[in-house]
């Protein structure tokens, strides 16, 4: 199945539910929560620990420096997602 997500914007930023957890096999750990991504279409994204889908994981991500000519005005910023 192939779902077009491009150019769609994230709604909400949340902790995956008990039911949506439940289908994947996975439980609620205080050390790794599992958040999910909700888009504008009700699509929801969500990071596993590896392909197989054995655990939930983290989204990292950057954002990239802003440019002043020839020059940066700052460092990319490195982030984790989470909704703690």
């Amino acid at each position: 199945m192939e779902i077009q997500i491009k150019g769609l914007r994230i709604a909400k930023v949340r902790p995956m539910t008990t039911e949506e957890l439940s289908k994947e096999g996975w439980s609620q750990g205080n050390y790794n929560p599992a958040t999910a991504l909700e888009l504008e279409n009700g699509t929801v994204i969500y990071a596993s620990c590896d392909e197989e889908g054995n655990s939930n994981g983290c989204l990292f991500g950057y954002k990239p420096p802003e440019k002043l000519g020839k020059l940066y005005k700052q460092e990319p910023q490195h982030f984790i997602v989470s909704c703690n």
